[in-house]
């Protein structure tokens, strides 16, 4: 099978984010003390009640331990913390409400699948009759950030792989655990296909079960009576979502719902109209 995963998240580096990234990437590339210091604090509280210290001596030391763990994480929180304050304008908020619309809308699918592989199958006798093989992995989109960056709006996230895609207004932001990258949404390709699906569990309790087949099938698709051991597999509808860019964006998504994901799609490229606009203002 190939891999399908995105690139180097230092290559997504779109114009308009080259000093948001800068900021980001050297923010978290900062020492945590906070850690540390909590370590030490521990073995310090462990060595001083060995000691059999005065107990209010004991207490001071303990305030003064614990007040010490606090400025460490304080300290972490406003030295990696980066601030990203929105102001929209009416048109640029809608668009944006939709595209989170629709991407809630696709977190409540009861079977969200990222793709990590996919390849073509040489014997269909023998894989229920499917055309291609996939590895896939459950995932979710849920409301998150990337770790010390403060908004004033509310993002969703959404898990594939080793990566995590966040969905700003003006961007989208690609982490991977070690550096954050962006990509405008003029720069996405976003391809939905409905896909006919062979489960081998139970299919999602929303998922439209559209034929059956079994394990093992013979050359005019029934069942293979040579095997003794052949369940009836169901084939589901799915929505499948492929994200593209030229920068390295490459994840393929599924959902256990079919005629879905045309929307977030369109929110997409709609969001990417303005996004192109304001690209094209801050060249000029």
């Amino acid at each position: 099978m190939e891999e399908i995963d995105s690139g180097e998240v230092s290559l997504m580096a779109h114009s308009s984010s080259v000093e948001l990234l800068n900021e980001i990437n050297e923010k978290k590339a900062l020492m945590r003390f906070g850690p540390v210091v909590t370590v030490f604090g521990i073995g310090l509280l462990w060595w001083l009640f060995t000691t059999g210290l005065h107990p209010v001596l004991l207490c001071v030391a303990i305030m003064f331990i614990l007040g010490g763990v606090f400025l460490a994480w304080w300290r972490d929180a406003m030295k990696k913390t980066v601030v990203l304050f929105y102001d929209f304008d009416p048109e640029v908020e809608h668009a944006y409400g939709l595209l989170h619309d629709h991407a809630v809308n696709l977190s409540a699918c009861q079977g969200v699948w990222h793709l990590s592989a996919a390849g073509k199958v040489h014997d269909k006798k023998y894989h229920a009759g499917a055309s291609e093989l996939v590895d896939r992995h459950t995932t979710h989109i849920y409301k998150a950030s990337p770790d010390f960056l403060k908004t004033n709006i509310e993002t969703l996230a959404i898990k594939a792989g080793r990566q995590i895609l966040y969905l700003f207004p003006d961007r989208i932001l690609v982490d991977d655990g070690g550096r954050i990258g962006a990509v405008g949404y003029e720069e996405i390709n976003a391809d939905v296909r409905q896909q006919r699906f062979i489960e081998s569990a139970r299919p999602p309790s929303d998922a439209a079960v559209v034929d059956q087949t079994w394990m093992y099938v013979n050359k005019k698709g029934g069942p293979d009576l040579r095997f003794a051991s052949n369940p009836q597999l169901p084939i589901c509808l799915y929505d499948e979502l492929h994200l593209r860019s030229l920068s390295g964006v490459n994840e393929r998504f599924q959902f256990s719902r079919h005629s879905i994901v045309g929307g977030f799609v369109a929110a997409i490229v709609h969001l990417g109209q303005f996004t192109d606009k304001h690209h094209e203002k801050v060249n000029a």
